[in-house]
């Protein structure tokens, strides 16, 4: 999103590609330079209208296309998905009162 090769987040295509189920993976490789977070980059994709199962998948994307070992690979979405449901289930809950 930051290297402002589109006029504004707005005008990414991260919605676009996901819906057309390019696996689309959110980054931030150098954090320092470009001001941003990974957070916030999540935040913008969010605010495109990405719906809160799809931030799951692009994170979910992170991992299974990182160079790690499968059973590393396996092991982190294990701990993402146990910590996603902890967390999302927990605040959707919350919601309802």
């Amino acid at each position: 999103m930051q290297t402002a090769i589109f006029p504004s987040h707005e005008a990414h295509p991260a919605k676009e590609l996901f819906e057309a189920g390019i696996p689309v993976t959110i980054n931030s490789d150098d954090p320092t330079f470009f001001g941003t977070t990974l957070a916030h980059e999540y935040a913008h994709v969010h605010s495109l209208g990405v719906p809160d199962d799809g931030i799951l998948e692009m994170i979910e994307n992170g991992f299974r296309y990182a160079f790690l070992p499968r059973e590393e690979i396996e092991w982190y979405l294990d701990g993402l998905k146990q910590a996603w449901d902890e967390r999302y289930l927990q605040r959707r809950d919350l919601r309802l009162f």
